[in-house]
């Protein structure tokens, strides 16, 4: 199946590229025309678009329209993957191809099936050890069912930031429910790092996304201020708290 990278100001980084060479999965840098040639030229599969093409929520909302998968699988551009160890189901070991190919796989079935789906973040996945969990938070790693996403009239670019919460806020809230695969999980090397988002995205701009998802979902979504030592180079910056499985079931009862 296809994996979509999109992908801005990293060429010759490529970790995400990089942890899923031996899986057989086939993947595609999505990147600006002016980068095309060099991610070419380095051994990778792309699919360009116009340099006037700015921010995720519109790059990933181009990979809709210009690609024809049922399912349409995701991945941000800077990830490691780990499985969870077997002796003590808490702790990770760093995943082979194929645990990354079977959760891939399993991740696309859950999409086709419910409409939207992902691969657990690391974070806080040492106190749910479940092998998948229902209509949680889903980020960097998702995959979407095309028909789910055409019939309930979700669209990325709707929102400048946070596009994967809110279209994530879109279907559950319309009943369609989403399961992450929680046996394996992936992580990032830091949020806001050189390239990709931080390219354009700005604190205030991030601030004023969490407060325009708060404004969109009031019943489920609520605004924090939250301090980090690594986010923003330790900046306070406003957060959300969601209320994933309320909208879910807000979502059956009025569908």
């Amino acid at each position: 199946m296809n994996v979509y990278i999109p992908t801005l100001g990293r060429v010759g980084r490529q970790e995400t590229a990089e942890a899923l060479h031996d899986t057989g999965l086939n993947v595609i840098l999505v990147c600006p025309l002016s980068e095309s040639q060099r991610h070419t030229n380095n051994g990778h599969q792309v699919l360009c678009h116009l340099d006037t093409l700015r921010g995720i929520s519109a790059k990933r909302q181009w990979i809709v329209d210009n690609t024809d998968d049922s399912v349409i699988c995701m991945m941000d551009d800077d990830l490691t993957f780990a499985a969870r160890r077997h002796d003590n189901s808490t702790l990770f070991r760093p995943a082979d191809p194929a645990e990354i190919y079977e959760a891939v796989k399993e991740m696309a079935h859950y999409a086709e099936v419910c409409g939207h789906s992902a691969i657990s973040p690391r974070e806080g996945a040492n106190r749910n050890v479940e092998a998948t969990i229902r209509n949680t938070r889903m980020m960097r790693v998702m995959a979407w069912g095309r028909e789910q996403l055409k019939e309930s009239g979700a669209d990325f670019s709707a929102v400048e930031l946070m596009e994967d919460f809110h279209v994530t806020l879109h279907l559950l809230t319309r009943g369609y429910p989403s399961v992450s695969i929680n046996w394996l999980v992936q992580n990032q090397r830091g949020s806001n790092t050189e390239g990709g988002c931080s390219t354009f995205r700005t604190l205030e701009m991030h601030n004023s996304a969490a407060r325009a998802l708060a404004d969109r979902y009031p019943r489920f979504v609520k605004t924090v201020e939250k301090t980090t030592k690594t986010a923003w180079g330790g900046a306070t910056r406003t957060d959300v708290i969601v209320k994933w499985k309320a909208a879910y079931e807000h979502g059956v009862n009025t569908r």
